[in-house]
This record gives structure tokens, C-alpha cells and sequence, in this order.
């Protein structure tokens, strides 16, 4: 396992089994709880979006079902992350290269957003500066990237796990 800002990133081979008995123990206990249900929380975790990437028709997301109040609906959370990391890719070939960029690219406030704090708190859970040059097409960047953003966009009580990310990244 990779570390980056406290969180063990697993290779695409390493814990396959692990990842995969976690994420299922993961949505037997949110479903328990009442995630995945219309109306029972934060849109992006009803939705499988935990990043909050806008629906789109243009994009044709794999995994992608419908829309939600403008935002995309994927079938699982791994191909949810699996759009935001196909975005991220889309943001280092345009130049976007600081977390400073991806956020205000992402979240712009011109939506009522407050990309600064977003990026504080991106920068604080994974520890990137944020104006450091890094290359969001890096699967171990987007790793740790995808994980802050989505508990900051759904809430750390509605995160899903790690394994999720990491999966969806490596797809």
C-alpha cells in the first residue's frame, strides 16, 4: 500500500478481495441505515455522485442512469468516482495542474460555491499545498483528491470508503 495524507491507497492488484468484501459490507450498512434512498441525505450519496459531477448529456457516463436536481446518477459508487476521474484527466490535459485549479474549476463560485474553503479543506485532508504543482491525471492523486472532495461535497458521515474511490479510479 501507498500513503498520501494518512490514507492507505491500495495498487490495482493489492486487496482485490479485501476492497471488495469492504464495499459490500459498506452498502449493506448504509442501505441499513437508509442511504440510497431518494430524499434520505446529501444528493451525491443518493446518487452514487459523491463528488457532485453535474449531469450532462454530452459527457455519457459509463454507469450513468439519469439526473437528479442537475446532477448525474450513476448505477455504483465506483463509476461515480470513475467520471471524476475521467474529469480530472480532462483537467491536466487543459493545464489545470494545483489543487487550487481543480477546485475552482470544479466548484467555481460563480455556482455559490466557496472554492476557498473547499480547497483549504482538500489541502488539509490530503496534505497537497494548495498551490503546489501536481498532476491531477495520476491515479494516486486522484485517489487522495477524490476521497477529500467527496467528504466535503456529501459529509464524512456519508463518504463512502476509501476502497470505493480507489476502485473507481482504477477502472
Amino acid at each position: 500500500s501507498l500513503e498520501m495524507g494518512g490514507i492507505a491507497l491500495d495498487s490495482a492488484k493489492e486487496g482485490r478481495a479485501r476492497r471488495n468484501a469492504s464495499i459490500a459490507d459498506w452498502a449493506a450498512q448504509d442501505q441499513q441505515q437508509g442511504g440510497g434512498i431518494v430524499g434520505s441525505g446529501p444528493i451525491g450519496a443518493e446518487s452514487n455522485n459523491f463528488t457532485n459531477i453535474r449531469d450532462n448529456p454530452a459527457n455519457n457516463w459509463q454507469g450513468q442512469t439519469g439526473a437528479n436536481k442537475g446532477f448525474a446518477v450513476f448505477k455504483t459508487p465506483e463509476e461515480g468516482f470513475r467520471a471524476a476521474a475521467k474529469t480530472l484527466n480532462s483537467y491536466a490535459e487543459n493545464g489545470i495542474n494545483t489543487l487550487d485549479g481543480v477546485i475552482q474549476r470544479w466548484a467555481p463560485a460563480a455556482d455559490n460555491n466557496d472554492p476557498n474553503a473547499y480547497a483549504d479543506f482538500v489541502s488539509k485532508e490530503t496534505g497537497i499545498p494548495r498551490g503546489d504543482s501536481i498532476n491531477p491525471a495520476d491515479p494516486f492523486v486522484q485517489k487522495a483528491i477524490l476521497n477529500a472532495m467527496q467528504k466535503f461535497e456529501v459529509g464524512a458521515d456519508k463518504a463512502a470508503p476509501q476502497e470505493a474511490v480507489n476502485a473507481g479510479v482504477d477502472m
